[in-house]
């Protein structure tokens, strides 16, 4: 447990002493149009957000920040793609979340709800250190008036349908995540030129677990947080 609260407090340290370099929203339409949101993201992952910023006093809920566990690391969309290395069973701190957002529509933004199991959008807004694993970097959120997706069935099978569209950015096996993360079959190529995913899929519960693991950990954590100043 004392472990876990010191990487905690490193993630909050991070971001105290990060310069974050923000990048301007991608296009993706309201509701966002699914495969924008993939194909704009430096990473497309399955997370569970087992913290924010928002009961801190140099937080607002138009701009927070929050800690999310990494379940299964999908797509990335740089050049050349990333591995996805380091990233799946890691809390990451992630960035510039706010509902609602400025320079937004109304009554639009990203939320990170406590528990919660989303698809994320994410690019990462500040490096670590050189020698210090990716789980260190300072992410963000790649659509700020969108955040995620829900994780479900159908979300899960356009995700499969954009990479077998780019295969080259699809996240390896070894990086990926558990068996839970492995994405449905595709079936044979349709007339119209696209092929679509067969079979149903697993989508797992909100990780409880997890949540309830971490729990302890930041909240030791959280008696130094005062200490350092988080993002304005």
């Amino acid at each position: 447990m004392l472990a876990a609260a010191v990487s905690a407090l490193s993630l909050f340290a991070s971001l105290a002493s990060a310069q974050l370099t923000f990048q301007p929203a991608p296009n993706c339409g309201l509701p966002a149009d699914p495969k924008c949101l993939i194909t704009n993201a430096q990473y497309t992952v399955v997370g569970t957000v087992t913290s924010n910023t928002l009961n801190e006093s140099t937080s607002t809920p138009a701009n927070y920040n929050a800690t999310v566990n990494i379940r299964c690391v999908w797509a990335s969309f740089t050049s050349p793609p990333s591995t996805g290395e380091g990233l799946v069973g890691n809390n990451l701190l992630v960035a510039n979340w706010g509902f609602p957002k400025a320079g937004c529509p109304a009554n639009t933004g990203a939320q990170a709800v406590v528990g919660a199991n989303r698809i994320l959008f994410l690019y990462v807004a500040a490096s670590a250190a050189r020698g210090l694993p990716p789980s260190q970097n300072v992410f963000a959120v790649q659509d700020i008036c969108v955040g995620g997706l829900d994780y479900n069935e159908a979300n899960v099978k356009t995700v499969a349908s954009v990479l077998n569209q780019y295969p080259s950015n699809a996240i390896g096996a070894q990086f990926r995540g558990d068996s839970s993360c492995a994405l449905p079959a595709l079936s044979t190529t349709t007339a119209g030129g696209q092929a679509s995913p067969t079979g149903s899929v697993t989508v797992p519960g909100n990780a409880a677990e997890t949540s309830g693991r971490w729990s302890s950990s930041l909240a030791a954590a959280a008696v130094f947080v005062g200490a350092f100043a988080l993002l304005l």
